[in-house]
């Protein structure tokens, strides 16, 4: 009995990392469990995906994800929701992919929702996003068949951080993108109408881009950002009735017409103004930031 568990173990041992196909015979709050040649393999409720319907005596293709003892038991951890289950399929159906031409650099998933899968050729005569979508999306759609229609999205690395995070995010018209490199953070102005498709289904489009990307991406759609505009151009004449007429000419004569201009400078430079002192720099930023928040 124990040599055949041995036996068991080390034959699976062998098998993780690789797609198997089974037919579900017991379900429970817990796991599913699935028979595969007479093995029961186990697959918890964390590993399956939350939009996808299991029923007794399908036969279902997951990943082998871990084999380990447990009372005294081999138990055999099968899963859908892993990134590695997209991986080995993008693997099976490319051969570029497994023959080593076409590199899978990243993966990022929301199990259900959508993934992002980052490509790049070893070879510049193959197209990998073309090689991965096959003749007439057949490659494709084999996959996202298999995915219960989870969306996937399919992006060439690019080194140039600009193009590269507007193309994991889909956007192919125009668009106005400021980064930061050294906070890592990306303001993007888009139109409108893509708003939606931009931020996708529960954020899953922007969350999956940030994770691949590392920076942090704020969308601003053009109608956000014309008003942002708006407000930064406030002349400080708007203010006459709470700032003095004697402190709005002191403002206006030493550059500070607007407040996109006070915001834009530090305290000592708003100090070094004839007639402003602490109390009134204390009195301009407060009745600005009050204006702003109403």
């Amino acid at each position: 009995k124990k040599e055949e568990k041995n036996n068991l173990y080390e034959a699976f041992q062998d098998r993780v990392g690789e797609i198997l196909t089974g037919s579900i015979h017991s379900i429970n709050s817990r796991d599913l469990k699935i028979t595969f040649e007479d093995v029961e393999l186990f697959m918890p409720r964390t590993e399956c995906v939350f939009n996808e319907r299991y029923r007794k005596g399908d036969l279902i293709r997951t990943y082998v994800k871990d084999v380990a003892f447990r009372n005294q038991d081999v138990k055999i951890i099968v899963s859908r929701a892993d990134s590695n289950f997209i991986k080995k399929l993008f693997e099976l159906e490319v051969p570029e992919i497994s023959d080593g031409v076409i590199n899978i650099v990243r993966i990022a998933r929301r199990p259900g929702l959508r993934t992002k899968v980052v490509l790049e050729t070893l070879d510049n005569r193959v197209d990998p996003v073309g090689a991965c979508v096959g003749q007439r999306g057949s490659r494709i759609s084999a996959i996202v068949s298999e995915l219960n229609k989870e969306k996937v999205d399919i992006v060439q690395m690019i080194e140039e951080p600009n193009m590269f995070i507007t193309r994991l995010l889909g956007i192919k018209t125009e668009y106005q993108i400021d980064i930061n490199e050294e906070s890592s953070e990306v303001e993007i102005v888009i139109a409108d109408n893509l708003y939606r498709d931009v931020m996708g289904y529960r954020n899953s489009n922007i969350e999956l881009a940030e994770e691949i990307s590392g920076y942090k991406i704020k969308v601003i759609t053009e109608s956000e950002f014309e008003k942002q505009n708006e407000l930064l151009l406030v002349n400080v004449e708007e203010f006459k009735n709470k700032l003095s007429p004697e402190l709005l000419e002191t403002m206006k004569n030493n550059g500070f017409a607007n407040a996109e201009n006070i915001f834009a400078v530090e305290d000592a430079d708003l100090l070094a103004v004839d007639g402003i002192d602490d109390e009134k720099l204390k009195f301009i930023r407060e009745t600005l930031e009050k204006y702003y928040k109403d």
